[in-house]
């Protein structure tokens, strides 16, 4: 998915703005034209759950702050290694 930096009015930063949001599972395209970031995560998450499918192992620490922290599902249940950087 490509990104067109823009320039921040104020600050004078360039900001990148997604010109597609999507997400893809396995390779294949499952939903595309998403309204944004936010609403792509959630949606990957109800896929992850419906499919059973488990956190990339690469990545099953960062999942597991935006389900548990973020999202607010399990409060109470997040393991070691977050806890050490909360």
């Amino acid at each position: 998915m490509p990104f067109s930096p823009l320039d921040d009015l104020e600050g004078g930063e360039s900001v990148c703005i997604p010109e597609d949001v999507g997400i893809v599972l396995e390779g294949i395209n499952v939903f595309q034209d998403l309204d944004n970031v936010a609403l792509a995560v959630a949606i990957l998450f109800v896929l992850m759950y419906a499919l059973n499918l488990s956190y990339p192992p690469d990545l099953c620490y960062i999942f597991e702050v935006v389900q548990k922290i973020f999202m607010e599902l399990e409060k109470g249940t997040v393991s070691f290694l977050i806890k050490c950087l909360l």
